[in-house]
């Protein structure tokens, strides 16, 4: 495999949003659902978005329904979105977003048509007895950091869970940067 995609998912700091741009992370994501632990306000999004070049930046609105996410994606301007399986049925030709990710649980819509999407993004462990590529789709696997170390044939990548920032500039991301740092040596 060349070097993976990367996604972190959940990002909540500045900091924690320019290390991945810095590390070559392919995308972040916000969490824009006011009913999340790890949402966002959108000032404070404006705020890190501002600081930010060459990645790609995502939101999601878990447990929402599509027009929610729609008004969020173009509120912002984001570059794309991660879709839950609720959303992905009811998505329509208003999502016109670049990049469309949806996150489901391993196999559970291993037979659905996903021509609309980018990425699938599979939250489970993982292991090579599992068939990636009967998704017809690039696939990233996700949250275990340990995942990268693992060998998992035919993905495409990785996705990861942000950190809460502590305070102001102080983050424990030190799984994240082991899982990033391990790769950068592997794939360069």
């Amino acid at each position: 495999m060349t070097k993976p995609i990367l996604l972190v998912k959940n990002i909540t700091s500045l900091s924690e949003a320019r290390y991945c741009a810095g590390m070559l992370v392919d995308f972040i994501s916000f969490e824009f659902n006011p009913q999340s632990e790890n949402h966002i306000e959108s000032e404070r999004f404006k705020e890190i978005k501002t600081w930010l070049s060459g990645i790609k930046v995502l939101g999601s609105f878990s447990q929402g329904n599509i027009d929610d996410l729609i008004e969020i994606c173009n509120q912002h301007q984001l570059d794309g979105v991660i879709l839950d399986k609720n959303q992905f049925f009811e998505l329509s030709e208003e999502m016109n977003s670049e990049v469309k990710i949806l996150e489901i649980e391993d196999i559970e819509l291993q037979y659905q048509d996903f021509t609309k999407l980018n990425f699938l993004l599979l939250n489970n462990s993982f292991e090579n007895n599992q068939n990636i590529g009967a998704y017809n789709i690039p696939v990233l696997v996700g949250y275990e950091y340990e995942n990268v170390k693992k060998e998992i044939k035919g993905i495409s990548g990785f996705g990861f869970l942000g950190s809460k920032e502590i305070q102001t500039g102080i983050n424990q991301y030190d799984d994240l940067m082991d899982a990033l740092d391990y790769i950068e040596e592997k794939y360069n």
